[in-house]
């Protein structure tokens, strides 16, 4: 137990030994990526494990939260400081983990550095993939990484001439918080759709854009100077405007002096002297063009300048083959580098799988608003029907109350009236006969009147009292009743009167089933059309039962249900 609870709490000190680093590493990122990244370096390395395919050794985590974490904290730290990321092994251990079903900020930046490190490894395609969902992975469209998704974007999109997606996607950065809360970021969206509007043949819009990033103070001045470099190629390839053109290449070149990785440049002032007839210029930059640049795009337009020159000029004419053969090489792998179809076919396919998420999860809120508002609904239900019966309970509880002080009474007003020796409990009360066309003022009938009382009082409380209110015209008409419905409503009378109808049937064994609910009926009030509706008879035969009715029944009982005496009485 001792050895058990030593090793558990090495464990737990060393968890928490890792949890504190990378929490400590996580808070200094956007401040100081370098502290970041050592924190991430003072996890232990003697216990690590290398990544297929890079010499990097990763610690060996308890927690595969832990673990990805690390991961994406890596990939974050290098990127930050500008260590070229050569393989997506180690963040995809974080993609892995934190998945795309379900939008969080973690999933996100794991797959925003997931494309940053495929677009450091030259693959553009699977960058844009990336990108595009750590879009729609972001619970927060303010963020500084969405809007950082977007400009990458843009970029991938321009540098594989699908200008006008590359417009869309800069124009939506320029309208994010976080580019118009800062200057500098100002000057990048403006820069980037200038430089793409000039692409797109809208010289009247990037020029203007342009004059906003030279007149940007905050903008760094290496790329303000580089924007008269993009207003040369505006004014000379657009305009025609070579004189305008001149002036601002001639600008660029104040700032920029160097003659290395400047191609572009010289490509642009050769093209420039060769519109102007000046060929040996313009042969002296196109091969400048082609010493200080690797570039396809420039090597490519400085042989097609060559070859337009050497075919004017007597002194390279003998090149013109080779600069032609140069040219349509270049011209082919510029058309085989360019992967606009495949950037479609992923744009296509994620906006497919973007659809079909908004469907599952459209579906998943009716299920679970479906379910909840059921749940809901039985629970009202069932409440409903606890208060409901606990209602008839409270009315049932209370008409035994009633009926049992009747019953006290009852028994209290014959206690009087016989002496206890001659009294028998078990025996019927003592009703002397009745002689008057008045009932009896005695203390068994004056029982059964507050019994009848109760059970007027509950059937008037009662649906089958509206029932028959609602049917008055089909009593008048004198129709009969629904067999459901009659049969329903005679049981109802049968349950309400049971503890009477057995005293009925024990003083007066000649009468019958028909007899006791035509007995029933009548004390309740009904006419004897309402009680022919209920029993299905003829209005005549419920007069001859009522008839035969006074043979069978005592006259104090006829008397008690019909409110009079028998006429044979």
């Amino acid at each position: 137990m001792v050895a058990t609870g030593a090793t558990s709490c090495r464990d737990a000190s060393h968890r928490r030994e890792i949890r504190d680093a990378l929490q400590r590493a996580e808070t200094l990122m956007e401040t100081d990526p370098h502290a970041a990244r050592a924190a991430l370096d003072s996890l232990n390395p003697n216990s690590s494990s290398p990544i297929p395919n890079s010499s990097f050794l990763i610690p060996n985590f308890p927690r595969k939260g832990d673990k990805a974490l690390y991961a994406l904290l890596r990939t974050q730290a290098d990127y930050k400081n500008h260590t070229r990321l050569t393989t997506d092994t180690l963040i995809r251990i974080a993609t892995d983990y934190y998945g795309t079903k379900r939008k969080s900020q973690r999933a996100a930046l794991a797959q925003y550095y997931l494309g940053c490190t495929n677009s450091n490894m030259g693959r553009d395609m699977d960058a844009i993939d990336a990108l595009l969902l750590a879009t729609t992975l972001f619970p927060d469209t303010t963020d500084r990484y969405y809007a950082n998704s977007l400009f990458k974007m843009g970029k991938l999109y321009l540098q594989h001439h699908m200008d006008d997606k590359a417009y869309s996607m800069f124009n939506r950065y320029r309208a994010t918080d976080v580019c118009n809360s800062d200057s500098v970021n100002i000057g990048f969206a403006d820069y980037y759709m200038g430089k793409t509007s000039s692409y797109m043949g809208d010289a009247l819009l990037a020029d203007s854009l342009f004059q906003c990033v030279i007149k940007n103070e905050s903008f760094p001045k290496s790329f303000r100077d580089y924007t008269f470099f993009e207003l040369a190629k505006l004014n000379y390839y657009h305009r025609h405007d070579a004189e305008t053109a001149l002036n601002a290449l001639n600008k660029y070149f104040h700032s920029f002096k160097d003659e290395e990785d400047n191609g572009a440049a010289f490509l642009l002032l050769a093209d420039i002297q060769s519109s102007q007839n000046d060929s040996k210029n313009a042969y002296e930059n196109y091969c400048k063009a082609l010493e200080n640049s690797i570039d396809i795009y420039t090597r490519c337009g400085a042989y097609k300048g060559l070859a337009n020159l050497s075919s004017s000029d007597a002194l390279i004419a003998d090149s013109t083959r080779f600069y032609i053969d140069r040219y349509s090489i270049l011209l082919d792998s510029i058309y085989a580098f360019s992967k606009r179809q495949e950037i479609v076919h992923i744009e296509n396919n994620h906006f497919l799988e973007q659809k079909e998420s908004e469907q599952r999860r459209k579906l998943s809120r009716y299920y679970w608003t479906a379910s909840i508002i059921l749940v809901i609904s039985i629970f009202f239900s069932v409440v409903m029907l606890l208060l409901n019966d606990r209602r008839h309970k409270v009315k049932e509880l209370k008409y035994e109350q009633q009926l049992k002080a009747i019953e006290k009474q009852y028994i209290q007003d014959n206690l009087k009236e016989e002496p206890e020796e001659q009294r028998d409990p078990m025996d019927k009360p003592n009703i002397p006969p009745v002689t008057s066309d008045s009932q009896p003022d005695i203390p068994f009938f004056t029982f059964q009147q507050n019994r009848l009382a109760l059970y007027r009082a509950q059937y008037e409380a009662g649906k089958w009292n509206h029932y028959f209110i609602l049917h008055g015209d089909d009593i008048h008409d004198e129709q009969f009743m629904p067999i459901g419905e009659a049969e329903a409503f005679l049981q109802y009378t049968s349950e309400l009167f049971v503890n009477l109808t057995a005293s009925l049937l024990r003083e007066n064994p000649q009468i019958n089933k028909d007899d006791v609910n035509f007995c029933c009926l009548t004390m309740l009030g009904f006419t004897t059309k309402q009680i022919a509706y209920c029993c299905r008879k003829p209005v005549k035969y419920c007069y001859n039962r009522r008839t035969r009715l006074s043979e069978r029944l005592t006259p104090e009982w006829y008397q008690f249900i019909f409110g009079k005496l028998p006429k044979q009485a």
